[in-house]
């Protein structure tokens, strides 16, 4: 199978919506409500890890979530198949995947 990530081939619905979002605003809204309900892959680990951000997951496991930081902000890479994970620089032995909603509210600032 050619490497969809040099084409600009969509591999799910998800990526067929953000295609059509950036090109014209009014797919927006239902980007990010596809967003919000599709699963998506992060590198990490569940359960307790030795190094990074740790945070409850949605069934109260702990999880390990790799990102790093830039101008002061925490990015964290986020694919939407396994397909696209294994085609980046973020290639890793282990990944979480977790429905979009989900993973943004792990990542939400706790105050």
């Amino acid at each position: 199978m050619p490497n969809a990530r040099h084409n600009g081939v969509p591999v799910n619905r998800l990526e067929e919506v953000l295609q059509a979002a950036f090109r014209d605003p009014g797919h927006r809204p239902e980007f990010y409500r596809l967003l919000l309900e599709s699963d998506l892959y992060v590198v990490g680990e569940a359960a307790a890890a030795k190094s990074g951000e740790h945070m409850a997951g949605p069934n109260g496991q702990k999880v390990s979530i790799a990102g790093w930081k830039r101008d002061g902000k925490t990015l964290v890479p986020a694919f939407t198949s396994l397909e696209r994970l294994s085609e980046s620089e973020s290639r890793a032995a282990s990944c979480i995947q977790l429905n979009g909603r989900a993973l943004l509210e792990l990542l939400a600032p706790r105050t």
